[in-house]
């Protein structure tokens, strides 16, 4: 159970959104691209660079009312008040995704996200458009999260926000995980990693 820091096409691998150039990947025995993309949603959440992506209704409330239902859930119920009053975000449900900011955009995205409670998080730049007073919400929410169970895989460019709250980070190069060690020690000194800052895009 840890924050890593890995490349964003290795988490569309993981999700099974891209199929791997060679070998599998395997969820409790099973292969991902085998499996039920209903089933994977609830197992896990993928947050990617553009929130835009989650955006197909007219309202933030109405794209909220429509995730509920795909995953089965009530949409009154005691998890998607929870996910609104988290987030903060009650005050914009009636404006269009579009027309909120971009760190408001980011905020719901990640509530769509979480809205099935998955096990593993893929996070690409969870950071971006955030302030700082909003940054530190995220890490307690991501820390509440590794509490309960969940694990955790970030890509980001936002050092400081990695290197104070990750568990663990890596570089991938080649096909293969680099320098995996402590933020402290990963970051200090690292001429792999400023060489690598525009690899994780």
């Amino acid at each position: 159970m840890s924050v890593s820091v890995v490349q964003s096409a290795l988490l569309k691998v993981l999700t099974g959104l891209v199929k791997p150039q060679r070998g599998a990947i395997l969820w409790e025995g099973q292969k991902i691209n085998g499996s039920d993309p209903r089933e994977r949603s609830h197992r896990m959440g993928y947050l990617a660079q553009n929130p835009a992506l989650y955006f197909s209704c007219d309202t933030v409330e109405a794209q909220l009312v429509k995730r509920a239902r795909e995953l089965g859930l009530e949409v009154n119920g005691e998890r998607m008040e929870d996910i609104i009053e988290l987030f903060g975000i009650r005050d914009i449900l009636t404006k269009h995704p579009y027309d909120i900011s971009g760190g408001q955009q980011q905020k719901v995205a990640l509530a769509l996200v979480l809205l099935s409670g998955p096990q593993l998080l893929l996070l690409d730049e969870p950071t971006k458009g955030l302030d700082p007073h909003w940054k530190l919400q995220l890490a307690d929410m991501l820390n509440n999260l590794l509490q309960q169970g969940s694990t955790i895989f970030m890509v980001s460019h936002d050092i400081e926000f990695t290197a104070r709250y990750s568990g663990k980070c890596a570089l991938l190069f080649d096909g293969q995980i680099v320098a995996p060690d402590l933020p402290r020690n990963f970051f200090c000194d690292n001429y792999f990693y400023t060489r690598s800052i525009g690899f994780f895009n």
